[in-house]
């Protein structure tokens, strides 16, 4: 509950008007000083700001052998180039082959994987017809996934 205070009047000095007597209400609550606080939070910030480059590069770790365990493979791109509707090639990693051994080769990139996902990269002046023949043929090899690559697009 406010404490109640009298103010003290300024009788008794010459000539002036007499003030009544009044009452200061005062706050017995303690304010926050928040300067500590903000000291503080400044140490904890330096603190993070030099911890943050240690936690990033991580720690190094042994970790445990299994017969089992396989690398992590990239996945095989086929890409299909202009020069398809002349010659009907395309490449399998770096290996160029003919259309018509493409689901044999395929077949035999995918074999040794757990998972049978293929990227296809074609040339911007394929059309989607000769992209879905290739399509097909993955597919027929077995390929689960197939998954189309792109480029982001240039600010215009």
């Amino acid at each position: 509950m406010p404490k109640l205070d009298p103010i003290p009047s300024a009788s008794g000095r010459g000539g002036g008007r007499r003030r009544t007597r009044s009452v200061r209400v005062s706050s017995s609550l303690a304010e926050i000083n928040v300067v500590p606080l903000v000291d503080v939070m400044l140490v904890l910030l330096v603190i993070f700001m030099v911890a943050a480059p240690m936690m990033q590069q991580g720690y190094p770790v042994q970790l445990p052998e299994s017969r089992q365990s396989r690398p992590i493979e990239a996945p095989v791109m086929v890409t299909i180039p202009l020069s398809f509707r002349q010659d009907q090639r395309v490449l399998i990693g770096s290996e160029s082959v003919p259309f018509q051994f493409l689901a044999e080769r395929a077949r035999q990139a995918v074999d040794a994987r757990s998972e049978k996902n293929v990227i296809i990269a074609t040339d911007g002046g394929i059309t989607m017809a000769e992209a879905i023949r290739v399509w097909d043929e993955l597919r027929a090899a077995g390929i689960t996934q197939v998954s189309v690559q792109t480029q982001p697009a240039r600010g215009r």
